[in-house]
Parts: C-alpha cells; sequence; structure tokens
C-alpha cells in the first residue's frame, strides 16, 4: 500500500504522516487521530520518504521495525535534507529500552512514544509539537528579521547574549544563503549538539525549526519586494525552485493562522 489518506477534502486540517506496517496499529492510530487531521499511512521506508517529499505534512509518526529497513533511516535522511528538516518526527514504538530512546532521539527524532502508548498522552504530544509550530513561527514572524526588533532587555544577560549573536549570526548567513545548523555552530564557536541545546533551552524550539522559519521569513520579505520565485530560491540556499515553491505556499498560509505575539 502506497498511501491511505482520510480526511484530505479539509485543507485546513493538519496532516499527519503515519508510518506503521501492522495493520491493527494504523487502524488504531487512524481512529484516534482522523477527527481531528488529515492522516495519510504507508508501510515502509521508501514510501514513507516518497510522501514526506510529495505531500510535506504537518507531523510524523514513524514506527522503527519496518518491512524493508528501519525507521531510523526516515530520521536521517528527512532530518538532513533542507526541504524536510521542519517536519516534527515522533517516533512511537516497542523499542522502549533507554538505549533505543537514546538511539532515536540522536537520530533527529523530535520525541519518543513506546508502544503501548497511553491515547490521552499520545495526543497531547502531537497537540503540543504542531502548537509549537506555529508559536516559532510567529516568532519568527514579529523578532527574527526585523532590524527594530531588539531582544528584550528583561532577559539575564547571558541569555540576552547568546540571543543577540544568534540573531547577528543567523542574519548574516541568511543573506549569503549560507544559513545551516553546521555554519551557524561554527560562526557561534558552539558544537552542534550545544547549539541544539542552547536553542532548545532559549528559544523552546529545534534548531532545524529556528532556521527553517528564518528561512521562510526572510523569503517572505524578499517576495514583497518583488524578487521571483527562483531568485528567493537562490537567495536562501535552496537548491530546487519546484519544491522551494511548495514549502513557501505551505509556511504563508500557516502564518495567516499563527498567533500574533
Amino acid at each position: 500500500m502506497l498511501c491511505d489518506t482520510q480526511n484530505t477534502k479539509d485543507e485546513k486540517l493538519a496532516h499527519i504522516l503515519i508510518v506503521e506496517d501492522e495493520s491493527l496499529m494504523s487502524k488504531l492510530l487512524s481512529e484516534i487521530l482522523s477527527s481531528n487531521y488529515a492522516i495519510s499511512i504507508v508501510e515502509t521506508v521508501k514510501n514513507a520518504l516518497e510522501v514526506s517529499y510529495q505531500e510535506l505534512p504537518d507531523l510524523i509518526l514513524c514506527d522503527i521495525k519496518l518491512p524493508d529497513g528501519s525507521g531510523l533511516k526516515i530520521l536521517e535522511t528527512l532530518k538532513k535534507d533542507e526541504r524536510t528538516a521542519h517536519i516534527p518526527i515522533l517516533v512511537i514504538s516497542s523499542l522502549n529500552s533507554e538505549q533505543d530512546i537514546v538511539t532515536g532521539l540522536e537520530h533527529g527524532a523530535d520525541d519518543y512514544i513506546s508502544k503501548p502508548f497511553v491515547t490521552n498522552e499520545l495526543l497531547l504530544r502531537i497537540k503540543s509539537r504542531l502548537e509549537n509550530r506555529q508559536r516559532i513561527i510567529s516568532w519568527c514572524r514579529n523578532r527574527i528579521i526585523s532590524a527594530n526588533n531588539a531582544i528584550n532587555s528583561d532577559l539575564p544577560s547571558k541569555e540576552q547574549q547568546f540571543l543577540e549573536k544568534l540573531k547577528e549570526i543567523s542574519e548574516a548567513l541568511i543573506q549569503t544563503g549560507e544559513l545551516s545548523i553546521d555554519a551557524l555552530a561554527r560562526e557561534m564557536a558552539h558544537s552542534k549538539r550545544q547549539l541544539q541545546r542552547k536553542v532548545k533551552e532559549h528559544l523552546n524550539c529545534s534548531c532545524s525549526d529556528y532556521i527553517f522559519g528564518l528561512r521562510m521569513e526572510y523569503a517572505s520579505c524578499l517576495s514583497s519586494k518583488g524578487y521571483t520565485t527562483k531568485e528567493i530560491t537562490s537567495m536562501i540556499g535552496y537548491k530546487d525552485v519546484a519544491h522551494f515553491s511548495r514549502i513557501f505556499k505551505k509556511y504563508l498560509e500557516e502564518k495567516e493562522t499563527a498567533p500574533n505575539e
């Protein structure tokens, strides 16, 4: 089965991709989620990657043990690709030892949920991840790009210094089309792990979320100045014009519904 899709007629619903080969489990997850989300279901690593690139889901629920390989490959592939790095991926697996969880998180999982799961907990974790995406979109819109927006002076001095430096370096990198986690960590004189931890601590989002929001908001600024989609794609460091166009269109739609802060 390539993709079983439900509730796709309502484009206002967030789209969740379920990667699960056990029919009873995928049916259960679908029943739990389909009243509030548009659901797509795939069974393999190959199909998960295909649907992720084609449909750009808002969130992915991913098992680890799949017929054609490990869900860790999905994590590695999507989190290293600029086109999909921003998509939150929640592992949901019966592999629930401490080492299994650490391995999943090290491969880029945004959360790790053990089977059997508690339904309310699953729903809350999904809701939290989707709300955080809206929050970071709003935060980027209101605070990152505008040169007139200073960092909150009420913050502790060390936090102010970190955020000011992060803002300054991020804006410099994005204007050269070189913004990435690796480049940001290098210019901040941090390891990638240190940077991830500090961004999470100070902004309550991942580096991928932060960079994605910044690039999309910079693209929005360029669009308002009359640059073409092809020009913007190159200017912010993307390679695939068609794919960027889809991502940017989706971002603008999400931006309209994000709360003002």
